[in-house]
């Protein structure tokens, strides 16, 4: 006679990786009476098979009770029976000596995770079976929102074999061929631990073989900061001889890869503001300033006077000056973001951004340069606040329409171009104009009437530099002269085609618009009321 042994499934199912759920036939269980129950609950499941000596767990769960615990502990399991109901006696064994939970009736996420983990461990080898069910399975902490000692201790061990596990698994990545699963795989790691120095050489080697070399000494820089600022270590013997392979690989741009310098290019002569910028420059070298606001209302040439400055600030911070744009950025909270960018950092680094941000600069002076604030208001300033609290070794220069408002913060008021020349030439405001007429391809009599022409349209447009640029733009198809006497329509006669301008530069209406679109509801109310003027004076 054959004898056939069926086995059914566990009556029980105990999910203990995150909040604990406990099902009988699929049914929810619960609510608990206390949340000691529900951790002696979870504390028993976790060590189905095993009995635990009453003593024990009256010691572990309800230490300051003394004779008192065993009769908690009495109480504690009376109300997990009721719970389980006609399925206690098949679920617990319990007697006056010990309490357990039979294995064969109780199934938990935890015994599956440490049955795959034990099976990707085998003499034979991993499998990406096991190992991709072991990160799966324990993607989330054990018993979350539980705090007791045993629990605390068991989390720590899983997180480890969870860890040990997302590294095999990300290696095996990257040994068939797919990197980029292998830095997906790696930065799980680092997201629990920013500290696991393997999992960010992983991370490094699959960038390399990806061919990103620049993202990979970025990573490789990101790992030394944080070594060094939190452990007061630097990296170990395998790590820095990856390095040096990279640093081989990469040749004579290892310096452009970790510190590009990304100002925009001086395409055009600068005039003028030569009291400024030794001011500026003075504040943020000898004076040590960390914030330095250049304001000024559209066109004044702000961004102009800031890519100079960031030229010359250049040279004596050892290249280490960047340049931040602003325009596109709606949110205080992508500031971070666009400056991580404009480092260079193309990977998005584990927690903190703007933590990254300061373990990519180090400790040697740098200066950001970010141009266009207005638009992002308070929140914009208080980013910067943060950004200048988090990051000791930085300083900002910021263009705005309007001061930041914050402590230490210089002000620098842009003004106008000069329109009055002087003993060394022409004033700034012809010099400028002379030369962007040129660029547009006119030439200019200077010993007729059209230098007395140019003269009186620089004073007319008020040294405002945006208004000289789109009038020089206008030469190639009219004369000084003709420009002189439309100039009353400058809203509509002073406009751009330039692709590489802003959009909000290209025309002075272009600009005034932004401005107001920069007020709030009531000022732009207040500001088209003012427009309408009845009376005569």
């Amino acid at each position: 006679m054959a004898v056939t042994s069926l086995m059914d499934a566990p009556i029980c199912m105990v999910r203990m990786f995150g909040t604990l759920s406990v099902t009988i036939g699929g049914e929810p269980v619960g609510p608990w009476r206390t949340r000691k129950t529900a951790s002696l609950f979870a504390y028993l499941a976790y060590r189905a098979g095993r009995s635990v000596p009453r003593e024990v767990l009256a010691d572990l769960f309800w230490p300051e009770a003394r004779d008192g615990g065993r009769n908690s502990l009495s109480v504690a399991l009376s109300a997990i029976r009721e719970l389980l109901g006609e399925h206690a006696s098949a679920i617990l064994k319990w007697d006056r000596v010990s309490v357990g939970m039979l294995p064969d009736a109780v199934g938990t996420d935890v015994a599956e995770f440490q049955r795959q983990w034990h099976q990707a461990r085998s003499s034979g080898g991993p499998r990406l079976e096991d190992l991709e069910a072991c990160v799966r399975l324990g993607a989330q902490p054990l018993l979350e929102g539980f705090y007791d000692e045993w629990v605390l201790l068991e989390r720590d061990s899983l997180a480890a074999q969870r860890a040990e596990a997302a590294l095999a698994l990300a290696g095996m990545y990257l040994d068939r061929g797919t990197p980029t699963r292998a830095v997906e795989t790696a930065r799980l790691v680092l997201a629990a631990d920013e500290l696991n120095e393997d999992a960010h050489r992983l991370i490094v080697l699959a960038l390399k073989r990806s061919g990103n070399i620049a993202a990979a000494l970025h990573q490789y820089a990101l790992m030394e900061r944080i070594l060094q600022t939190e452990l007061k270590t630097p990296p170990s013997e395998t790590s820095a001889s990856l390095k040096r392979e990279l640093e081989d690989e990469a040749g004579g741009r290892l310096r452009d890869l970790l510190a590009p310098s990304n100002l925009p290019s001086g395409f055009t002569r600068f005039f003028g503001r030569k009291e400024e910028t030794a001011t500026i420059e003075a504040q943020l070298l000898q004076q040590r300033r960390r914030l330095v606001t250049l304001i000024g209302p559209g066109g004044i040439g702000k961004t102009r006077m800031a890519v100079e400055i960031a030229h010359r600030m250049a040279k004596p911070l050892g290249g280490r000056v960047w340049w931040v744009p602003m325009g596109g950025v709606d949110r205080a909270e992508l500031l971070p973001d666009r400056v991580l960018s404009a480092l260079g950092v193309t990977q998005s680094p584990p927690r903190d951004l703007f933590h990254a941000i300061g373990l990519v600069l180090g400790s040697r002076p740098a200066l950001l340069v970010l141009d266009g604030l207005e638009h992002l208001g308070q929140d914009g300033a208080l980013a910067i606040r943060t950004l200048l609290e988090r990051v000791g070794c930085v300083a900002c220069l910021c263009t705005s329409r309007s001061a930041l408002h914050l402590q230490g913060e210089c002000r620098i008021q842009v003004p106008p171009l000069g329109v009055e020349d002087g003993d060394e030439g022409p004033s700034p405001s012809l010099g400028l104009f002379l030369d962007r007429s040129e660029l547009a391809g006119a030439r200019l009599d200077l010993g007729g009437p059209g230098l007395a022409d140019a003269r009186a349209l620089c004073h007319v447009l008020e040294g405002i530099p945006l208004a000289i640029e789109l009038a020089a733009s206008r030469l190639s198809d009219l004369t000084v002269g003709d420009l002189l006497r439309r100039i009353e329509d400058r809203f509509g006669l002073l406009e751009s085609d330039e692709l590489d301008r802003a959009e909000r530069h290209r025309s002075l209406a272009a600009t005034l618009e932004w401005s107001i679109q920069l007020l709030s509801p009531p000022a732009r109310r207040a500001f088209g009321a003012l427009c309408v003027f009845r009376n005569g004076f």
